[in-house]
This record gives C-alpha cells, sequence and structure tokens, in this order.
C-alpha cells in the first residue's frame, strides 16, 4: 500500500519530493512511484523510491535484502515520534557496544526492517569503514 507507506516516511521526517503513475500500455509494468528524502528538493539529500506494482500479487520478500538504515539526528525523539502515530518498535532505542551508537528498529507497512541509527553514530562507522 503505497499511501501507507508514504505515511510511515512522512512520521520519519521525509518529505515528497516526485509522486507519479508510469501507466503503460504493458500491463506488468503499471505502477505508481513517490521519491521522498530530507531535504527541500529532490538532489540535495539521499532518497528513498518506494514503488506500487499495479497487476501483482503478494510479494515476498526473500532473504536477500536484511534492513533499511537511516540516520536521524535523534534516535529517541523520531522513536517517540513513530510511536505516537501508532507504530511498533522490535528494538527500542539502545547504544551499540563497541561504536556507541544508539539505534532503533522497527518494520514499515511492507514489512522490511528499518533500523534508525543516531547521525553521529553513522558518520563513526562511515569512517570506519572508508
Amino acid at each position: 500500500d503505497l499511501e501507507k507507506s508514504i505515511e510511515f516516511y512522512e512520521a520519519l521526517g521525509m518529505k515528497i519530493h516526485q509522486k507519479r503513475a508510469h501507466l503503460l500500455d504493458i500491463p506488468f509494468d503499471s505502477r505508481l512511484s513517490a521519491i521522498m528524502g530530507y531535504g527541500k528538493t529532490e538532489g540535495e539529500s539521499g532518497n528513498i523510491e518506494l514503488m506500487y506494482m499495479y497487476n501483482t500479487h503478494e510479494l515476498d520478500l526473500g532473504e536477500t535484502f536484511r534492513q533499511i538504515s537511516i540516520s536521524t539526528p535523534n534516535v529517541t525523539a523520531a522513536y517517540e515520534t513513530l510511536q505516537e502515530a501508532g507504530y511498533s518498535f522490535f528494538k527500542p532505542p539502545s547504544v551499540l557496544e563497541g561504536l556507541g551508537t544508539e539505534v532503533a528498529a522497527l518494520r514499515d507497512p511492507n514489512g522490511y526492517v528499518v533500523v534508525l541509527v543516531s547521525e553521529e553514530g553513522h558518520q563513526k562507522e562511515l569512517e570506519l569503514a572508508a
């Protein structure tokens, strides 16, 4: 459900940069999509594209895609905002040993795991990986 997904990512503070229908003559390729992100414009920050495909059956999420990690300035504030909006977490805010990174985790409306990571901790991880 594209609208439920949009509501979820809006609750995370993202804005819709683009929403469009791809209603093609090819039955298996008709879809709706929304591009969302934190910046004022699509090119200003990282984005996520949400897509709803027409004429498809229930999607098997499979086991190859593990999670979506989203950095946020304040994990606890994002946690509280999402809880107030009715979303449930399977991992409340906690600090990972080692890096000291604060994280929290829940599932989006489509069942994907979304991990909220503190911006500061995410930056530490990127520096260590470089």
